[in-house]
C-alpha cells in the first residue's frame, strides 16, 4: 500500500474546495442576505502621520493663505474706498458689504461643497473653486460701481473659497491620528501668514498702483499658489470615494440636526462669525482716527497676522495635549477678555491696541484650528455621515454672522461718527462696536462651554458619594 505525500494536496480535495470558495463568492453577491463584510477581506489602514499628508498640510497651508487670507486684509480696501474718490459718498455700511458676502461666500453653499467633495473627490472641487476665485479678483479690478465689487470682489471670490477651502479641509483629518492637532495649527497658520507678508505688501501696492492693479496683481498671485494646491488634494485609503469606486448618494444628515453638542457647536461658531474679521477690518481705520499714518495700520495689521501665523501651530499642538474642547474653549473665552480689558480702553490708541494684539491675537484663529478636529472626534463616520457633509455644515453656521456681522458693526461705526461743516469725516467712536464683540465673544465661551461639558458627562461616570460639584469639577478637567 502506498502512502500518499502529506505535504501534497490532493487534486480532488484542492478542485473541491476550489469550487465551494467560488460557489460561496457567487452566492454572497447575488444573496442579500449574506454580509458583505464576511468576504471583503480588504484591510483597514492606518493614517501615516506623515508622508504624503505633508503635502495634504502644504496645500491645505496655501488655500487658507489666500481664501480666509484676503479676508484679514479686506480692511486696507475698505479704508481706500471709504477714503478715496472712486467711490466718494459711499459709508462704512456701504463697503463693508463687500467684506461681508466675501466671508459669507465661504460658508452660503458649504454644504454642497462637502457633499461634492464626498462624492467627486476633493481635488476637482477645489480646482474649480481656485478658478472662480481668480476670477473673482480679476473681475473686481474693473468695477465701476459697488455693486460691482458686490458681486466680483464680494460673491465671486467667496463661492471659489468655498469650494476650494471646504475639500481642502475635510480631507485633512484623515492623514493624521496622533499629530491631527498639529497638523491642521499648521495648515489654518496659512491665514496668520497671509496677513503678515500680504499686508505691508497689499498697502504699498495701493498706494503706488492703485487698488485695480492691486487686486490683479494678488489674482496672479493666487492663480500660481491656489490651483497647484487644489490639485495635490488626496483623500486618505477607503475614507476617499475616489477610492472606493462607488460615490455616496446626496443625503440629509438628520442625525446632526438631532444632536444637542452640534446644534450648540454651530450656534458658537455663528455667534463667533459676528467678531472674527473685526479687529482686522476696523483697527487700520481706527488708528488713522487716532492720528496715525496708513503705515503704521498695515504695520500693526501685519504683526496681528504674524502673531496670529505661530499662534496656530501651538493651538494646533495643544488641542493634541490639552483636548480639542478646552482648546475650543480657551479661543474664545480670552478674545473676550482682551476687548473689555485692553481695546475698550482705548480703540485709537496704539498703546491699547498692541495690548489688546498680545492677548488676542495668540487664541484668535483657535476656532478654525478646532473646527475639522471636533468633526472629525465627534461625528464624521457615524449615522453614515462623511466628514465633508459635517464641515460643510458647520462652516454653514457662520452665514448668519458673517451676513450680519460686518453691516451691523459697520452700522454702529457710522452712528457714532462725527462730520465737518463741509461733511468731511472726521472720527468715530468704536466702543459701542467693542461692546457688541465682548457680548459675541462671551457668548460662544458659553456655548462651546456647554459642548465640553456634554460631551465630557458621556465620558465620565458618576462616583458613589460624589457630590454635584464634584462631578462639575470633574467634567471640567476632562481632556476632551
Amino acid at each position: 500500500m502506498v502512502q500518499s505525500d502529506p505535504e501534497k494536496p490532493d487534486p480532488n480535495q484542492s478542485e473541491q474546495l476550489s469550487t465551494h470558495v467560488i460557489s460561496l463568492d457567487a452566492h454572497s453577491v447575488s444573496d442579500p442576505n449574506i454580509d458583505s463584510k464576511l468576504v471583503d477581506s480588504t484591510p483597514e489602514l492606518a493614517p501615516p502621520d506623515g508622508g504624503y499628508g505633508w503635502a495634504i498640510v502644504a496645500a491645505n497651508f496655501f488655500l487658507n493663505f489666500f481664501c480666509i487670507g484676503f479676508n484679514s486684509i479686506f480692511g486696507l480696501f475698505q479704508k481706500n474706498y471709504l477714503l478715496g474718490k472712486d467711490f466718494s459718498g459711499s459709508t462704512n455700511l456701504q463697503i463693508s458689504v463687500i467684506g461681508s458676502i466675501q466671508i459669507a461666500g465661504i460658508t452660503v453653499l458649504a454644504p454642497l461643497a462637502g457633499q461634492l467633495s464626498d462624492m467627486y473627490g476633493p481635488s476637482r472641487v477645489a480646482v474649480c473653486g481656485a478658478l472662480l476665485s481668480v476670477g473673482g479678483y480679476i473681475a473686481a479690478s474693473f468695477s465701476t460701481s459697488l455693486w460691482h465689487l458686490y458681486l466680483s470682489q464680494g460673491l465671486m471670490f467667496g463661492l471659489g473659497s468655498c469650494f476650494s477651502l471646504i475639500p481642502a479641509t475635510a480631507v485633512l483629518p484623515g492623514w493624521f491620528t496622533k499629530h491631527r492637532g498639529l497638523a491642521s495649527g499648521i495648515a489654518t497658520a496659512g491665514t496668520g501668514v497671509a496677513g503678515l507678508i500680504l499686508a505691508p505688501i497689499t498697502q504699498k501696492l495701493l498706494d503706488v498702483q492703485g487698488w485695480r492693479n492691486t487686486l490683479r496683481v494678488l489674482a496672479a498671485l493666487a492663480a500660481a499658489l491656489m490651483l497647484p494646491s487644489s490639485w495635490a488634494l488626496r483623500p486618505f485609503g477607503r475614507d476617499g470615494s475616489s477610492k472606493q469606486g462607488k460615490r455616496p448618494r446626496p443625503t440629509i444628515p438628520l442625525a446632526l440636526l438631532r444632536s444637542p453638542s452640534f446644534l450648540l457647536t454651530a450656534l458658537t461658531i455663528t455667534l463667533a462669525a459676528v467678531s472674527f474679521f473685526a479687529p482686522q477690518a476696523y483697527i487700520p481705520l481706527a488708528l488713522h482716527d487716532g492720528g496715525y499714518d496708513d503705515a503704521t495700520g498695515s504695520a500693526v495689521l501685519a504683526g496681528f497676522a504674524g502673531l496670529i501665523a505661530v499662534a496656530r501651530v501651538g493651538m494646533g499642538g495643544a488641542n493634541d495635549r490639552f483636548g480639542t474642547l478646552n482648546v475650543f474653549f480657551a479661543s474664545q473665552f480670552f478674545p473676550a477678555l482682551a476687548v473689555v480689558c485692553l481695546w475698550l480702553p482705548g480703540p485709537t490708541s496704539l498703546g491699547w491696541t498692541l495690548a489688546f494684539m498680545f492677548l488676542w491675537a495668540p487664541f484668535a484663529g483657535g476656532l478654525i484650528v478646532a473646527l475639522p478636529l471636533v468633526s472629525a472626534e465627534l461625528w464624521a463616520g457615524k449615522n453614515g455621515v462623511g466628514i465633508g457633509q459635517v464641515i460643510g455644515l458647520l462652516y454653514m453656521a457662520f452665514l448668519p454672522g458673517d451676513l450680519a456681522g460686518q453691516p451691523l458693526l459697520g452700522v454702529l461705526v457710522d452712528a457714532h461718527t462725527t462730520f465737518g461743516p463741509d461733511g468731511t469725516r472726521l472720527s468715530s467712536d468704536y466702543r459701542p462696536m467693542l461692546l457688541l464683540l465682548f457680548a459675541t465673544w462671551a457668548l460662544s465661551a458659553v456655548t462651546i462651554g456647554s459642548v465640553k461639558m456634554i460631551e465630557a458627562g458621556k465620558r465620565v461616570g458618576v462616583r458613589e458619594g460624589e457630590s454635584r460639584w464634584e462631578r462639575v469639577w470633574r467634567l471640567v478637567g476632562y481632556r476632551i
